[in-house]
């Protein structure tokens, strides 16, 4: 799915609490499972603010401007040079403060059957599960570090 905006934070929570059971991606497009859906959101903000989203694999990237996310208490700064990776289930905070210009964001999630696909394809069968096959327990690793200059905190 390819998103010019950001969705509606409460249609957002809502669908992530749910799983996305419904299988109704943004603006009811019908999405091919349950599950995070994989998404591509490019657009621009004067700001926002979207706290504690359970996200799925994400990296957060900016074209023109800064923005910054965060896990937890940290905080990191996103700018042209620097980006921001998020783990599966893990609580982010994205936003734009007005008073930093405009930014043209360009942010990834990998949904969970692609984030699953990959990797059920990179060990054994795992363990069976009657609703979508073979299934492996999916544990979390620590954020990666970007291979960019270091991030500068805010």
């Amino acid at each position: 799915m390819i998103l010019n905006e950001f969705p509606d934070i409460g249609w957002l929570k809502s669908q992530i609490a749910q799983g996305f059971s419904n299988r109704l991606g943004w603006g009811n497009l019908p999405l091919d499972k349950e599950g995070f859906p994989s998404v591509i959101i490019h657009t621009r903000v004067k700001e926002c603010y979207r706290p504690d989203v359970k996200g799925p694999f994400s990296f957060f990237l900016n074209i023109r401007g800064t923005s910054y996310c965060g896990i937890d208490s940290q905080k990191t700064r996103i700018d042209t040079d620097n980006y921001y990776v998020s783990n599966r289930q893990q609580l982010y905070t994205l936003g734009v403060e007005e008073d930093l210009g405009d930014t043209e964001t360009f942010n990834i999630h990998f949904g969970d059957f692609l984030s699953e696909s990959v990797l059920n394809s990179t060990g054994n069968s795992g363990t069976p599960d009657p609703r979508r096959g073979y299934r492996k327990t999916i544990v979390a690793c620590p954020v990666l570090q970007p291979a960019a200059p270091p991030r500068r905190p805010l």
